[in-house]
């Protein structure tokens, strides 16, 4: 009986101290989720997307958060990777964050980006779940939203220039101010639309495996590690591309 007392006083003991641990763990999160809140504007939005908001056009005002969390499995070389977005119109907060789902091997988690709108205009946000060394193979999977940052209502013309390759060919590109986005039509009369992307110099649009780049009159589209058009701007009533 004594024995029998002792292990019940025991697993009374642990029960006890489990529950205190996870009302710890609780706090402990619950003061996270403050923080996070704290830092906001007072008037500012703090909007939570997963893989089933794919597609989705947000209003958002300047200061308001997005978090956008996806499930994803590193240990099959695959990450989720930023391919597109204007930062000056919505700005990365962090590096992105991978949580595992348990601690088993071969385990996946969830990965989770997180955005604050800067300023006023239009951008897409295009995530892209691909193995980095694959170059000439599409994203196994893409995310994207449209973010609309208290634009402009009044619509502005579109840039139209054309470059032309050293065989001929030319590829008509077609600049649109209101969403952020490029138009390219092929000598093959192929057409295809990317958003703006993050770039070091000139202009860069991306889907995350299709790009196009322009600078200093230059014009190149690749998809993966393979150029498949490059041509200088032509001279047409003084236009430039836009930076």
């Amino acid at each position: 009986m004594a024995v029998l007392a002792g292990k019940c006083q025991q697993i009374f003991t642990a029960a006890v101290f489990a529950f205190h641990a996870g009302k710890a763990v609780m706090l402990i999160i619950g003061l996270a989720a403050l923080l996070v809140i704290a830092t906001l504007p007072a008037d500012a939005a703090l909007i939570e997307l997963s893989e089933k908001d794919a597609g989705i056009v947000l209003d958002l005002q300047p200061g308001d958060q997005i978090a956008i969390t996806l499930p994803g499995n590193p240990t099959t070389g695959y990450t989720w990777q930023l391919a597109a977005v204007r930062i000056d119109i919505l700005e990365p907060v962090s590096d992105p964050e991978y949580i595992r789902d348990s601690t088993l091997i071969g385990a996946g988690g969830r990965f989770t980006f997180r955005f604050r709108a800067r300023s006023r205009g239009y951008t897409k946000v295009v995530l892209a779940y691909l193995r980095t060394w694959e170059k000439d193979v599409p994203p196994l999977k893409i995310f994207d939203l449209t973010a609309d940052v208290n634009s402009s209502k009044e619509k502005k013309p579109r840039t139209t220039v054309q470059y032309r390759s050293d065989d001929g060919g030319v590829l008509t590109a077609s600049f649109d101010p209101n969403t952020n986005q490029v138009e390219l039509t092929f000598p093959d009369k192929r057409a295809v639309s990317l958003p703006a992307a993050v770039s070091a110099s000139g202009a860069r649009y991306s889907n995350g495996y299709e790009v196009f780049w322009e600078h200093q009159g230059k014009g190149v589209y690749t998809r993966g590690s393979r150029v498949f058009f490059e041509g200088r701007m032509q001279a047409s009533d003084g236009q430039t591309a836009p930076r």
